[in-house]
């Protein structure tokens, strides 16, 4: 048996910036999955996010001041709308992340054996 092919294409949410590659410039109908990079691990243990503004703030064209989701997330939404096939991802860490990762594990282990000892 053979599968469908699964192409996936990796998305920084900082490509706005000096690229200048946004995700209006993906093929949505060449690929099948997007990795979109960086949500990060808030010093709470929770999910945060890794760009805020780019995430969820920057207006794009035909976007308003009122709307509630604007950023890289609407963008991806409207993606899908036009590929209903896309899935997406999102990459939690990163490097930048990854002291404050540490950080957290350390902690949760560390409290994990006051709790036994």
């Amino acid at each position: 048996m053979v599968s469908a092919a699964i192409i996936v294409a990796y998305y920084a949410a900082w490509s706005i910036y000096s690229r200048s590659y946004f995700i209006t410039d993906i093929p949505g109908d060449k690929i099948t999955h997007i990795n979109y990079a960086f949500a990060n691990i808030g010093s709470d243990g929770r999910i945060a996010l890794g760009d805020p503004w780019a995430d969820v703030e920057k207006a794009f064209k035909d976007d308003t001041w009122d709307q509630p989701l604007r950023g890289n997330f609407n963008q991806l939404i409207k993606l899908k709308q036009k590929y209903p096939h896309l899935r997406t991802l999102i990459s939690i860490g990163g490097w930048v992340n990854l002291i404050s990762s540490l950080i957290l594990k350390l902690k949760i282990f560390i409290d994990m054996v006051r709790k036994i000892f």
